[in-house]
């Protein structure tokens, strides 16, 4: 059992490699702090069109002018399930000041596998599906979940790796919301 807990805190503190056999239920407790690896970046958010689960399209340069939340996720991933009520209660929380929050689904069975984990979390952001198309554009991916934010211009700030918390995203959500923009005509990286 004692060489069972290094690979256990490894797949938390990374991410979900494989598919577990049975998902946990949702009541599953939310770590004390985060630990997801953050990166700093500056690259142009490549724009995608998805279907979503509420059966129109999402599309992120609709979003231009929001700071968008990105999230890779799967219905079978652990440290997703944990932070997807987080995910949530950020949404509703910051929804009116300019956030929009995209979970991007890597799930084989589609909507299928994606509507009872919507209904059981109660999601009220955009749920879309991808086949592993957009993981290339956006640097790859290492592991589950991964989480990029993109700020009100379309650039891409951070990269999260890994299991993310309300205590992470706040002041990253914030500090996009409130920075400056740069004035119209201007070149953004």
């Amino acid at each position: 059992m004692t060489a069972r807990l290094p690979v256990l805190l490894l797949a938390v503190v990374a991410g979900c490699a494989d598919e577990p056999p049975e998902p946990p239920s949702s009541a599953a407790a939310p770590p004390p702090a985060a630990l997801a690896e953050l990166d700093t970046l500056a690259f142009p958010a490549p724009d995608f069109e998805r279907p979503a689960l509420d059966g129109g399209p999402f599309r992120l340069s609709d979003h231009r002018g929001e700071v968008v939340l990105v999230n890779f996720w799967a219905t079978w991933c652990l440290p997703c399930r944990v932070e997807t009520p987080e995910f949530v209660a950020l949404q509703d929380e910051l929804g009116d000041e300019g956030v929009r929050f995209v979970g991007v689904s890597l799930d084989e069975g589609g909507f299928d596998d994606v509507r009872p984990f919507a209904e059981e979390f109660g999601v009220t952001y955009p749920l879309v599906l991808d086949d592993g198309a957009l993981l290339e554009p956006y640097g790859g991916l290492v592991a589950l979940p991964t989480t990029l934010l993109v700020d009100r211009d379309g650039v891409v700030r951070y990269r999260l790796r890994g299991l993310t918390s309300d205590e992470q995203l706040r002041p990253l959500l914030r500090a996009l919301l409130d920075a400056p923009r740069p004035a119209p005509g201007s070149a953004t990286p």
